[in-house]
């Protein structure tokens, strides 16, 4: 699971720099790389966070020693960081309104952030540990890319 992540977070930085540098073509490849990134973290986001492998999602003993709230929060932490992908997306190549979803992906985020900072010194939970550099990761993204763009 780690491994996809990785490459399409790769693949999407690396068309993403190409978009803004205005490079023809790469518009194509930076759409499908941001939305695949998107769709990750929106549908498979609960097992990034709860460092569940790949094979064993359909498991019922890989989510044993999972909270309810833990999965909840994994869930809703994945949809954010979906919608500042996507927010990212659109702000970037410059549609219109597209700073709209601006608010609404930030104020999570930024919850997000504070919630896993805090609670990663309280609770031994890996949702805290994984989530926190992601979210702040894909906050401040978000920022640039509405600053540059």
């Amino acid at each position: 699971m780690k491994k996809v992540e990785i490459v399409l977070i790769l693949i999407a930085l690396i068309t993403y720099v190409l978009h803004a540098f205005g490079v023809n073509g790469v518009d194509v490849f930076y759409t499908m790389s941001m939305m695949s990134l998107s769709f990750v973290y929106c549908y498979l986001g609960f097992a990034i966070f709860n460092n569940i492998s790949l094979k064993n999602i359909t498991k019922k003993a890989a989510y044993q020693s999972i909270s309810k709230n833990q999965l909840l929060l994994a869930i809703f932490i994945g949809v954010s960081i979906s919608l500042s992908i996507v927010t990212t997306f659109l702000i970037s190549m410059e549609w219109p309104n597209s700073t709209t979803l601006l608010f609404p992906s930030l104020l999570p985020l930024a919850f997000f952030t504070a919630m896993s900072f805090y609670m990663q010194r309280k609770s031994e939970s890996p949702v805290y540990k994984t989530a926190l550099p992601r979210t702040a990761a894909f906050f401040l993204v978000t920022v640039i890319s509405y600053l540059i763009f």
